[in-house]
């Protein structure tokens, strides 16, 4: 009988061990699965961060975007606006008739500098700026031969314009060549600038 105690409590002893590691086994489980769990938790914690962060910088680019889509709506109205001006002024200049000489700077502050031209430097496409500089060129070229005409015809007889022949080369170089190339660069420059709008609104 001295040895029947030993089954039963080596039993329970091996229990007790098996027990006892299967808890320290769980703890173990369940401090992974919890360390497992925290890491996943930061992982989407920092995740979410740079989508945020992502979509923040996207509104940014977005609004800077048509902040400068705006302005640049602004800047081609003005510059349309000018040239609409200043061409009307070219198609109507006549020395000695429909329009007077001191007309022509209050209308051509354009072809020199303004601050349409500034905007238009800022915000404008390269084919704009472009087009804006050949219809400017078409205008200065009008501007001089209107100068040349108005001081010729208003320097009396004597004059080289007198003899007619000048007079009407002249006249003819101002209103078949100057004019109509004039017209071809504004409308050429509309027409990029409503393109532009367009593609862009």
């Amino acid at each position: 009988m001295a040895w029947d105690w030993v089954v039963p409590v080596a039993t329970s002893g091996f229990g007790a061990l098996v027990g006892i590691s299967g808890i320290v086994a769980s703890f173990k489980t369940s401090e992974r699965s919890r360390q497992h769990a925290e890491n996943l938790a930061e992982e989407r914690h920092w995740h979410e961060l740079e989508l945020a962060k992502q979509k923040s910088e996207h509104d940014l680019r977005l609004a800077r975007e048509q902040r400068r889509q705006e302005r640049q709506a602004v800047a081609y109205v003005e510059i349309l606006k000018e040239v609409q001006r200043v061409s009307f002024w070219a198609n109507a200049s006549h020395p000695d008739g429909a329009m007077e000489k001191d007309d022509a700077p209050k209308h051509l502050h354009l072809v020199t500098d303004s601050a349409a031209d500034a905007l238009l430097r800022t915000y404008g496409s390269d084919e704009v700026i472009g087009l804006f500089d050949t219809w400017r060129t078409r205008v200065q070229e009008i501007a001089k031969s209107f100068h040349l005409l108005t001081i010729d015809l208003n320097a009396g007889p004597g004059s080289r314009w007198q003899n007619g022949k000048q007079t009407s080369q002249e006249w003819s170089r101002l209103y078949e060549k100057l004019v109509p190339d004039e017209n071809t660069a504004k409308i050429a420059l509309t027409k990029r600038i409503q393109q532009e709008l367009q593609d862009t609104g």
